[in-house]
């Protein structure tokens, strides 16, 4: 899929302003918008500020029109005439003197392929080009500060603590597009895996939340409370609201907002045009709003479900709400205040079909609808009183140990006691019979169709830049937090993430290569084990120049990922919720950009939380 001519434009619009230092508040709002959950539009940008970067650094040494030729030469920029008119719908004439044409990026090289081609060695001397490369990378820097870390880190790194989004965005700024953090979760299982969000994570104003299943509890940062159920769809729309498009939802707002007749509005009154979440006027008031109605706090705790077909139900626990529609104008239709006890549904037009009050369990209802149930408060998950660590498993111990310095050979699946520093091509799943806590591995091969993932057959077709080779072996290799020689990503995640800081070492993998473990053999290798509750690890490039995506995948499906990890992208917490039916646990590293050179990914400390029964109970047992 590529931007049409017009997304296009307006991108260069904004990508220009910001490279030129005129970019205003609006369009950096814009702008983030533009990229925030577009995977074309981020690689357009980088593109873009690429550019620009060579643009100022050769305009130091040669004129315009040398640069613009030794641009063309190496692809980046297209032709002016009929590349222009694509771009800008304009043509621009070809000879007029002292003036530079417009930068036009080429279209016809897939993002992906732009990056494997575009930094070979053209019409510029080799030493040329790294000089070029290292300012690029200094520039886009200093532009990058322009924006808040929120800002970038929403699509750059697809999954970081909110701890490192306060500590790297250089103060309170950081946290300026932030309105609300995660202050539950439950069993999650996110609709799409790159968008996951760990506990304490911070959530930017405008931030799309797409839950299959479970519950998430966000907490604003005015106090209000959402517990969002799964399968649910909830976009933070402002500090004082969100739009649910489909799904059930629980608001609880602890300070009581301002009384309709604070406002100056009659009881029956529609309030919506007062609490609009996307109104430039201040907000009192804590909204919900769905593709038909608003939902208005006035001191309450409500809960709001829509339908498939976009019908809406509205209960009432504490306090009241002012329910309005946005479709129909008149008060008697589209809008009343109901009480604590109250309930209501409206149709897909947005009319009130019926308001009516909850009985209490066990009596039989008194009005014609029954009201929805919802979840009030998140059940207190189990504590893990044990971990099993992964790294011990691959070793050949059984999770319980301390074993490093071993791995296992990704194209035979045997045992191996070295790195095997050499490019190999392998087969797509190659079981490991030595070792029963392992199901196989694997070296992903996207061209030969859907890759397989595990021995039950689970297959996944999205991984579409992997090639079929890899560089060594999957190995375990010790790291030590404190060590000056250790990789300082890992010294920073034990600093920041207290979850991390009794681990010691990290699955080292080379794209492509992947790892499925079987999770009822470690159950039944470990009796004592009640339930594994989660899979957890940090991860991160390891070495400088390569480009990968990291997977995780439950039973053959994503469950969490982080894509195009560069050397400057921040450490990724995998943080995945295990149900007691899962069977394989699957890590894969492979390639974002067609080359495997540099490929190397560490996924640090990974670990199976569990909860593990008591001495007194297995003595018990065993007597």
């Amino acid at each position: 899929m590529t931007l049409s001519t017009e997304r296009q434009t307006r991108l260069i619009e904004l990508i220009d302003a910001l490279c030129d230092g005129s970019m205003t508040p609006a369009q950096a709002e814009r702008l983030e918008a533009e990229l925030l959950h577009d995977a074309e539009a981020q690689w357009f940008y980088l593109r873009r500020v690429h550019l620009h970067g060579t643009l100022k650094w050769t305009c130091m040494a040669k004129s315009e029109w040398q640069v613009l030729k030794q641009l063309k030469q190496r692809g980046y920029v297209g032709q002016t005439g009929s590349a222009e008119e694509r771009i800008r719908g304009e043509a621009v004439p070809s000879s007029a003197p002292g003036v530079v044409p417009p930068i036009i990026l080429d279209e016809s090289p897939s993002p992906r392929s732009w990056l494997s081609n575009g930094f070979r060695v053209g019409g510029f001397a080799f030493s040329y080009g790294v000089s070029a490369v290292v300012m690029v990378l200094l520039i886009v820097f200093a532009w990058a500060s322009k924006i808040s870390y929120d800002h970038h880190a929403a699509w750059v790194a697809s999954s970081t603590d909110a701890k490192q989004q306060r500590g790297l965005s250089g103060g309170p700024a950081g946290d300026s597009l932030a309105v609300a953090h995660v202050t539950g979760l439950v069993d999650c299982e996110w609709s799409n895996p790159q968008e996951s969000l760990p506990i304490d994570a911070r959530v930017p104003q405008g931030r799309a939340i797409a839950l299959a299943s479970g519950l998430l509890e966000i907490t604003y940062d005015s106090g209000a409370k959402v517990i969002l159920e799964g399968p649910c769809s909830y976009e933070v729309e402002s500090p004082r609201g969100g739009f649910l498009s489909l799904g059930k939802l629980t608001a609880r707002v602890e300070k009581e907002g301002l009384g309709i007749r604070d406002l100056g509005l009659a009881s029956n009154t529609t309030v919506s045009r007062h609490s609009n979440p996307q109104s430039l006027i201040p907000n009192p008031l804590f909204t919900v709003r769905t593709p038909t109605a608003t939902v208005t706090d006035l001191g309450t705790e409500f809960g709001v479900e829509v339908s498939k077909d976009r019908r809406n139900s509205v209960r009432v626990y504490q306090g009241r709400v002012a329910v309005a529609s946005t479709k129909i104008k008149k008060a008697k239709l589209g809008g009343m205040v109901l009480h604590a006890g109250q309930s209501a549904s409206l149709d897909a037009g947005g009319a009130v079909t019926n308001v009516a009050t909850v009985e209490p369990r066990g009596k039989t209802p008194g009005s014609r609808i029954v009201a929805t149930e919802f979840v009030r408060q998140l059940p207190k998950p189990p504590e893990a009183n044990g971990r099993i660590d992964l790294l011990d498993i691959v070793a050949g111990g059984d999770g319980l140990g301390n074993r490093r310095e071993a791995g296992i050979d990704p194209i035979t699946g045997e045992k191996t006691a070295s790195r095997e520093q050499k490019f190999r091509a392998g087969r797509q799943y190659q079981r490991v019979a030595w070792n029963p806590l392992v199901d196989g591995v694997f070296v992903p091969n996207s061209s030969a169709g859907p890759v397989r993932l595990d021995s039950a057959g689970h297959a996944f077709d999205g991984l579409s830049s992997s090639v079929g080779r890899c560089y060594g072996s999957i190995w375990v290799m010790p790291t030590d937090a404190a060590a000056s020689d250790s990789p300082p990503w890992i010294r920073r995640t034990v600093q920041r993430d207290k979850r991390f800081s009794g681990g010691s070492g990290q699955l080292n993998m080379h794209a492509d290569e992947g790892i499925t473990f079987d999770l009822e053999a470690i159950r039944k290798a470990h009796p004592n084990i009640v339930r594994l509750l989660r899979f957890r690890a940090a991860a991160k490039l390891n070495w400088s120049g390569g480009v990968v995506d990291l997977w995780v995948f439950v039973d053959g499906r994503p469950r969490w990922n982080s894509l195009w990890c560069t050397e400057w992208s921040e450490p990724a917490i995998a943080d995945v919720a295990l149900r007691p039916g899962d069977r394989f646990l699957t890590l894969v590293v492979c390639d974002s950009d067609g080359d495997i050179s540099n490929d190397y990914a560490g996924f640090f400390s990974p670990v199976l939380d569990a909860v593990m029964k008591s001495e007194k109970s297995v003595s018990r047992e065993k007597q």
